[in-house]
């Protein structure tokens, strides 16, 4: 990226508001690997593996109702099956 920056001229400094997003970031990010570490030393392992890997699946809620995007037949049905298997992992 520095690289990149250096070779179009521009500046990596952020804009004037985006203090507060990447303070925002920063601190959701380290208190999602707390809580990973916390479920891998306290959960179900196979649970928890599973749920960590669902991250594309968050991503498309996250773009449907954020974003206001479109989700196609394949997507919902693909989430559907998602939550469904993550049901009968956690059933045991």
């Amino acid at each position: 990226v520095a690289l990149l920056a250096l070779a179009t001229g521009r500046t990596l400094r952020p804009g004037t508001g985006a203090l507060r997003t990447i303070l925002a970031a920063g601190v959701l990010d380290m208190l999602a690997n707390v809580l990973f570490m916390l479920a891998q030393q306290r959960g179900m392992l196979s649970l928890v593996g599973v749920l960590v890997s669902l991250y594309p699946a968050s991503t498309l809620v996250l773009a449907r109702y954020v974003l206001k995007e479109r989700l196609n037949a394949v997507q919902m049905t693909g989430i559907g099956f998602t939550l469904a298997a993550v049901a009968l992992i956690a059933a045991g």
